[in-house]
């Protein structure tokens, strides 16, 4: 260890998380951040960071002090909220407990929401209290291309990225000012267990990032990586992505990464660039806990009937998105829009994934994990899209027309009819705001600890 933090410490760091009935708009936390300088001046610091591609102003917190630092990003994705409220009660716990601060011997630098404007396009259903209607209708995830974290940018003879939004270039300057030894990246999914990502080995940390999860109750997921060049480094963890080793993969195999991929280098990445030991460290957490997501005993199911229920279910969602683009694209009402480029981006995936070799399968009997990925994880993505497609509808249709209302009402039942399913059988799963808050804080705080 290079920092003198106890399981002591470390409880009475997270004891400190307020009671957080509900996610925060991005003026909020705006409102928020500089209302914890105010509360503890001199102790915990407002930075500004740069400004969105709309022009606010992305605003950041310091606390603690150190030879050391630490950069801890929050709303990378715009519809992972919960690391936006984490950097925030991160730094109330560092000024409220200065002796365990002080062990950490860690500057943090705290940008609670890097996609600032994505944020602003999920608060229909952050605010309120939540179902998977309301989910789809006002939620946001940028297709690649436009991801905050991922694009940074990327130069090689096959493949090069360099369209950095203003997002992206701001947390490069920072990256490039403090040279964090660590890196942290908070997200959620919307159902399953925790999990996380690590950019090299690190056997003494690995085994320590399930304590938080475990004592909060929350199910550990195990580590399957969603593209064929991942890879797992423990059973609850997964080597953080990378563009270059998505490239050299591809390139081996003898594909074309201009094809199939749309993004550029991770922060990470980009942080690995300036100093190869820096750490960088994803932690994941699920707004639905279920404990089936971590459950590796067998299943009565067959892999083959799962897969195709799977694969049918999606393919009648995505003939709806395409029927639904083609129908305006006919009519000529299609113009330049946020989510006419996520639905392009959607439409685009399968043929950019041709040729590519599937995910493996776990090995052994189908497993209580896997019918879980494949019957609920998965509706949870159709219903993102669905969702996607909705917003579209609205950006592009002409307002009246038979058009837009016939194919507002055909996704509308297929989302009330998907988030029907998710709600029966996650009844009762959501998890408290505060839980997932403190288990993003305890990996924050032991990757400090481990480094």
């Amino acid at each position: 260890m290079s920092a003198a933090l106890g399981l002591g410490e470390v409880e009475e760091l997270l004891g400190s998380v307020a009671d957080l009935p509900r996610f925060l708009t991005a003026k909020e936390l705006d409102e928020g951040s500089l209302g914890l300088a105010r509360q503890h001046p001199g102790t915990v610091r407002v930075r500004r960071i740069g400004q969105t591609t709309h022009g606010d102003a992305l605003i950041g917190l310091e606390a603690g002090e150190g030879d050391r630092t630490a950069l801890i990003v929050g709303g990378a994705h715009p519809n992972d909220p919960v690391g936006t409220l984490t950097t925030l009660e991160i730094a109330r716990a560092l000024a409220e407990h200065p002796k365990a601060a002080a062990q950490l011997g860690t500057r943090f630098v705290l940008l609670p929401a890097l996609d600032r404007d994505g944020l602003r396009l999920n608060e229909g259903w952050l605010t309120s209290s939540f179902s998977f209607v309301r989910y789809a209708h006002h939620g946001y995830r940028p297709p690649p291309s436009h991801q905050k974290e991922w694009c940074f940018p990327y130069f090689a003879p096959a493949y090069d990225f360099s369209a950095a939004p203003s997002e992206t270039q701001a947390l490069a300057r920072l990256i490039d000012t403090l040279r964090p030894s660590l890196l942290v990246s908070l997200h959620n999914s919307t159902a399953g267990g925790a999990y996380f990502y690590l950019n090299r080995p690190h056997e003494e940390l690995q085994s320590a990032l399930v304590g938080p999860p475990r004592a909060l109750g929350l199910p550990l997921e195990p580590a399957l990586p969603s593209d064929p060049w991942g890879t797992i480094l423990a059973p609850y963890v997964l080597r953080a992505p990378s563009t270059h080793e998505a490239v050299q993969y591809l390139l081996h195999r003898g594909l074309d990464p201009r094809r199939v991929l749309r993004q550029g280098a991770g922060s990470i990445e980009y942080a690995e660039s300036l100093d190869p030991r820096v750490l960088g460290l994803l932690s994941e957490v699920p707004l639905f806990a279920d404990p089936r997501s971590g459950d590796t005993s067998e299943a009565p199911a067959d892999r083959a009937t799962l897969e195709a229920g799977r694969l049918e279910r999606r393919s009648r969602v995505v003939n709806l998105l395409r029927s639904a683009y083609q129908t305006l694209r006919r009519e000529g009402s299609l113009r330049p829009g946020t989510f006419r480029d996520c639905l392009e981006s959607l439409l685009d995936f399968p043929s950019r994934r041709e040729g590519l070799e599937p995910v493996p399968d776990p090995p052994g009997p189908v497993t209580h994990a896997e019918v879980f990925r494949k019957e609920v994880d998965a509706r949870v993505t159709d219903l993102r899209l669905l969702g996607t497609l909705h917003r579209f509808i609205g950006e592009q249709a002409v307002p009246g027309t038979f058009a837009r209302e016939g194919l507002l009402r055909s996704t509308e039942d297929q989302i009330n009819s998907v988030a029907h399913w998710l709600e029966n059988d996650l009844k009762g799963r959501r998890t408290a705001i505060p839980t997932l808050v403190k288990a993003q804080m305890g990996a924050v705080f032991l990757a400090a600890t481990f480094r």
